[in-house]
């Protein structure tokens, strides 16, 4: 049986490339710095090349990305077929500040007016908080839930040259918990 053969068209003999397409997911549009994310092009390409607020690129089909400062960040992705015919796409990523907490490890109840109460350093972004201080004796001597607490240390019943511990939790908006356990130097002079 003879082989049935259709008629020629012009293009062949050429090698047809699809269109290049650019589809960006991600993991999250939207997380507390440290965020990290990771963006793909779901549609058809031979390459892809991504620009990270117009200051960075990478290449690659997946990507992961992370950002340490808050902000508005555009991610863009040029899409190539094998021509070199691209397409672009453009997603808005929005990094949060994240929780932080810092503790004096030391404090001065001297009566000159600096340091002379024991609170939190510093802390950002806290939803829950606990601390404890307790002598030598595992005695706790001060308790609170309240941010903006402040330990007077004159005024508390405690005995001199006694050593005292910090134990303090914190839980970030971020769901970060910050925990310590510490000896609190007490400089009286």
């Amino acid at each position: 049986d003879p082989v049935e053969r259709s008629p020629r068209s012009k293009e062949e003999g050429k090698t047809s490339f699809p269109k290049p397409e650019a589809k960006i997911t991600t993991s999250a549009t939207e997380g507390y710095a440290p965020f990290t994310v990771r963006v793909e092009n779901t549609a058809n390409a031979s390459e892809n090349f991504w620009d990270i607020d117009l200051q960075e690129s990478k290449s690659g089909d997946i990507v992961e990305l992370t950002f340490d400062e808050p902000g508005e960040y555009d991610i863009y992705l040029t899409a190539y077929n094998e021509l070199g015919e691209s397409v672009q796409d453009r997603v808005t990523l929005v990094v949060l500040e994240g929780s932080d907490i810092t503790m004096p490890t030391i404090f001065t109840p001297n009566g000159d007016g600096l340091n002379d109460t024991y609170k939190i350093g510093y802390a950002k972004n806290i939803e829950e908080y606990f601390i404890q201080i307790a002598d030598e004796q595992g005695r706790v001597v001060f308790e609170s839930r309240d941010l903006n607490f402040e330990w007077d240390y004159n005024s508390a019943a405690v005995q001199q040259n006694t050593r005292y511990t910090v134990t303090y939790k914190a839980i970030g908006v971020d769901g970060k918990v910050h925990q310590d356990f510490f000896p609190l130097i007490i400089v009286l002079d």
